[in-house]
């Protein structure tokens, strides 16, 4: 199976639970699927992204461990990203014992203006490189950037994993850990006082102040939270990330809370309908968006906006045989009345992509 790469520490702990994860082939970030072919600017209903910006238009909340493994990384390749997160610590903006949070002025924007998102270069993420066209800190993005993806091979069952429970859990996992070192090394009582009454100890971003309009941080308020760590913010980051680095997945949940069970629980069944479909016994036609009504096929819209289908005439014109029945009986109607063979892979794809939805016999 062709694996999806994860973060090094990612992968490690998920090949402990889970297993290898099939690769989402289709959300192709080199060669961003997102963004226009010489041709298609013209399609109706059609979503495209900025190729200057691609999905990188999101801040990410970077974990003290993360950062800390960001930067203790020798690799030549990763300088660029380096510097990056040098020149967040030395602007204090959201910069906590915690990691590296988005400004509250970013937050408000990122969520009043969803449309700017992979469009809008104010919003570009400030690890993208423009020269590159890729992320600075790739090898070690934290939960959001390693589970989102614009396409799905398996449709809503592949958004379902990716995007809403192995999400959850790493995110989970990010907090809950983020704590555990922060409670480990932080020993002054009145930087962890600063930390939880200013909200950092939630990763909440700050209120909007003048500060943080101008993109600086309370210098008052930054000392605090550093406490004596003020201005050994890198070394604070690498020694984050020195205690996580060796922890197995056992030693991961023993460090969080019992939430990460749930989430856990509910990632490895969502694992196991992403690698073993059940073949549907009954499934019905739903509700369509038609996008785009073409004489060969026609688009519709699916689970996801950024992921619609195109669906031949002849198919479409079919799926009302399911009605009522088995889809063995379906099937073989179909062939009897036209000839065409619905083979189990175009049945599951349909169900994947929301035109087809399971039902109890």
């Amino acid at each position: 199976m062709d694996a999806e790469p994860l973060p090094a520490l990612y992968a490690k702990w998920t090949s402990e639970f889970l297993g290898p994860i099939p690769r989402e082939s289709r959300a192709t970030c080199d060669d961003c699927a997102m963004c226009a072919r010489p041709g298609s600017e013209d399609e109706p209903e059609t979503e495209y992204f900025n190729p200057s910006t691609k999905c990188c238009t999101f801040l990410p909340d970077i974990p003290n461990f993360l950062v800390g493994a960001a930067l203790k990384d020798s690799d030549p390749a990763g300088a660029a990203g380096r510097e990056s997160l040098n020149a967040r610590i030395a602007r204090k903006e959201g910069v906590t014992p915690m990691g590296l949070g988005p400004t509250a002025v970013y937050d408000s924007l990122f969520k009043e203006a969803p449309e700017a998102f992979g469009k809008s270069l104010e919003m570009l993420c400030p690890h993208f490189l423009s020269e590159s066209s890729s992320c600075g800190i790739w090898r070690h993005r934290e939960a959001t950037c390693a589970t989102w993806f614009c396409k799905h091979v398996r449709g809503a069952v592949g958004y379902e994993f990716w995007n809403k429970r192995l999400h959850e859990l790493l995110t989970a996992i990010e907090f809950d850990l983020a704590k555990s070192v922060t409670l480990e090394l932080l020993a002054d009582s009145n930087a962890l006082t600063a930390l939880v009454e200013t909200g950092a100890w939630k990763l909440e971003a700050d209120a909007i102040t003048l500060e943080a309009i101008e993109r600086r941080a309370d210098p008052k308020s930054y000392a605090r939270i550093w406490g004596p760590w003020a201005g050994r913010e890198e070394a604070w980051f690498i020694q984050c990330s020195e205690i996580v680095d060796p922890l197995s997945f056992a030693d991961v949940c023993a460090r969080c809370g019992p939430n990460i069970q749930a989430h856990l629980r509910l990632t490895k069944v969502s694992y196991q309908r992403l690698v073993s479909p059940p073949a549907p016994s009954r499934v019905r036609p739903v509700s369509l968006r038609v996008l785009n009504a073409g004489p060969e096929s026609t688009r519709v819209g699916t689970y996801n906006g950024y992921d619609p289908l195109d669906i031949p005439n002849a198919v479409l014109q079919q799926l009302y045989a399911f009605r009522g029945r088995s889809v063995d009986e379906a099937v073989q109607d179909i062939q009897v009345r036209t000839g065409m063979r619905f083979e189990e892979s175009l049945v599951r794809k349909l169900i994947d992509f929301e035109v087809l939805e399971e039902e109890s016999p």
